[in-house]
Formats: structure tokens, C-alpha cells, sequence
């Protein structure tokens, strides 16, 4: 571990590392450009960046602590400045960390973030306490909710295979053949041919909608214009679309992982079953045809907003980096 030894009166340097490349749309780069602007916010100095090459920095923070290894490495090695961690996307479900990475963080690592409390609680003993839950936070959008007069559901997400995609209108074609009803899917291309099995699925079921990859703005205005988000995946680490969704007050029905019950809630009442179509079906059915549940979902929903507002992410973040660069906030 390295903590920051500053000598100029200059603001502090920080760099942001992420793998997702400039004008992406994958979460990491969402995440690294918001915390950009909180940290413009405190005055200091930032960077978003894809590769390290000796830039310097006072505290180097590396979204993904799988990705870019040999950078945040190298950057600990030179010993210039103190490294955070953040465990975004899957890191702490696929088997994050190993001996090797363990070793590393302990003897590198001077704090970690985690976008949920359940991923802090996975950390071994020796690395929990310097690890920082940090919600994700998220716009709201200006306009009203839309009243639909069929009801509307969204999935948003990319076609990968971990966030199983086609589970929601494989469940819908099968088990609710003549319910009434619309499914859109909005997400770009991860895994090659996954484009073409959603256009087979179009054909199949007239009720599902792909419009591929949307810019941010008018993905967040098809989550506005839904009655509720579906969120089948196998493994997140704190997807962002969930967050958005709270904030919004869109109801979720969501796969019972780790990752949605740390957002969620231990006790919330839209979980269904990894890759159980069958039981999403059900999910499906009791929002449509029951109104205490859907009521019941939405209130649940409001009861987590407050954790994702962006002055609490902004706060989180600030009170971290100043006691990792030895600066009062």
C-alpha cells in the first residue's frame, strides 16, 4: 500500500482505469464518467483512462479488479500514489479473489468499493475493512410516469450470455401465450450471433420488441415508459439498470442473485429463480392480474431510494478518496 505524499499545493491527481473503451455504453464506462464529474466537483484533478502508461497521479481507482491487471499492477509497483479497487461488474462472484489477488490487495490495496453491501460481506476478513459500500446512483427523469393501456415490460441489457437475455420472452411465448402484453429489449452486442437469435425471436413472438443498443437518455425513457424492468441475469455485480429503475420507481422482477437482494432487499417480492421461465411467468401474471402485488412491489421500491441518490454517492466517494490522499473533505 502506498498513501498519497503530495509535496506542491496543487489539487490532487486522480486517475479513473477502466477496460470500457471511449463513447462505450457498458456500465463500467457510465460508472467512471460519473465519478469523473464528482470528483471535478471536489476540485481535484481526474482522468479517465483505458491503459496506464506512467501518467501521473496521486490515487489511481481501477473499475474492475479483474480487468487491466498489469496496469493497476504496474501503477502499484511504481509506488507513486494509493490504489482503490472498485469490485464492479462480476468480479466478487467469479471467484474474486484468488490467493494470488489476495495476496496482491493486501500488500497493494489501500481501500476497495463495492456497489452493494452482499459483495463487502463475500470479502475475506483481512480485506472487509477496507472495503467502502458505495450505491450507485441515478437521474431521474423530468417527465411523468406514462399510463399504458397494455402493459409494458422492459428488459434492459446486453446480449451476453450471463445476463440471459431471451429468458423473458422464452417465458412469455411458452406460458403466456394470449396474455396481453408488451416486451421491449434494448441492449447492444456482446456475444457474437446473439443479434440474430433476437431476430428469431421477433419473428417467433410478435409481443417482443429488440431495438438493439440505445443511447443512454432513450434507454432511460423506455425505463420511464414501463410498467416494470425484468432483470433475468445469472451473475451481476451491481447492475445500474436496477438502480435507474428504483430511482425512477419502476417496479423490478429480477433473478434471486446476490447482486439484485443487496439492492433490493433480502424481503422484496419480485424475485423469480435463475433461468426459471416457468416461475417468472408467474411473476409476470400476479403484476398484470393482481393490483396488491404490483402496489406492494412499488412500495418497496420507494422504500430504497434514498440509498441511491447521487449527493449520497457523491459523499461516499469523496469522504474515501480524501482519506486515501491524507485531504480534509
Amino acid at each position: 500500500m502506498t498513501m498519497s505524499t503530495r509535496t506542491g499545493k496543487s489539487s490532487p491527481q486522480v486517475l479513473l482505469l477502466t477496460h470500457a473503451p471511449r463513447h462505450s455504453r457498458l456500465g463500467n464506462r457510465i460508472t467512471a464518467l460519473r465519478w469523473a464529474a464528482f470528483i471535478r466537483h471536489m476540485g481535484w484533478r481526474v482522468r479517465v483512462i483505458n491503459r496506464y502508461q506512467q501518467q501521473p497521479a496521486d490515487v489511481m481507482i481501477a473499475l474492475n479488479a479483474r480487468r487491466n491487471q498489469a496496469d493497476f499492477r504496474a501503477y502499484a509497483e511504481n509506488g507513486q500514489g494509493a490504489l482503490i479497487l472498485a469490485l464492479t461488474g462480476t468480479d466478487s462472484y467469479a471467484g474474486w479473489p484468488n490467493a494470488d489477488e489476495q495476496r496482491f490487495a493486501e500488500q497493494h490495496v489501500d481501500a476497495l468499493i463495492a456497489l452493494q453491501d452482499d459483495m463487502r460481506q463475500r470479502l475475506p476478513v483481512t480485506l472487509r475493512s477496507r472495503c467502502t459500500v458505495i450505491y450507485q446512483s441515478a437521474a431521474r427523469l423530468d417527465n411523468e410516469r406514462a399510463q399504458n393501456a397494455t402493459p409494458v415490460f422492459l428488459l434492459s441489457g446486453h446480449l451476453r450470455a450471463e445476463k440471459a437475455p431471451f429468458l423473458p420472452v422464452q417465458s412469455i411465448h411458452e406460458y403466456l401465450p394470449t396474455m396481453t402484453m408488451q416486451l421491449m429489449h434494448c441492449g447492444g452486442v456482446i456475444d457474437a450471433g446473439m443479434d440474430e437469435q433476437a431476430r428469431q425471436w421477433m419473428q417467433r413472438e410478435t409481443r417482443y420488441h429488440y431495438l438493439g443498443e440505445l443511447p443512454h437518455r432513450q434507454a432511460l425513457q423506455q425505463l420511464q415508459h414501463a410498467d416494470a424492468l425484468i432483470n433475468p441475469s445469472r451473475i451481476e455485480g451491481g447492475p445500474a439498470v436496477v438502480t435507474e429503475a428504483i430511482v425512477a420507481g419502476v417496479p423490478v422482477l429480477a433473478s434471486n442473485i446476490p447482486a439484485h437482494r443487496g439492492l433490493l432487499g433480502e424481503d422484496y417480492l419480485g424475485f423469480f429463480q435463475v433461468d426459471d421461465p416457468a416461475e417468472l411467468a408467474r411473476r409476470i401474471t400476479d403484476f398484470i392480474e393482481h393490483r396488491d402485488y404490483r402496489e406492494r412491489l412499488r412500495q418497496q421500491i420507494v422504500a430504497r431510494e434514498h440509498l441511491f441518490q447521487t449527493e449520497h454517492e457523491r459523499a461516499c466517494l469523496q469522504r474515501l478518496l480524501c482519506s486515501v490522499v491524507d485531504q480534509a473533505p
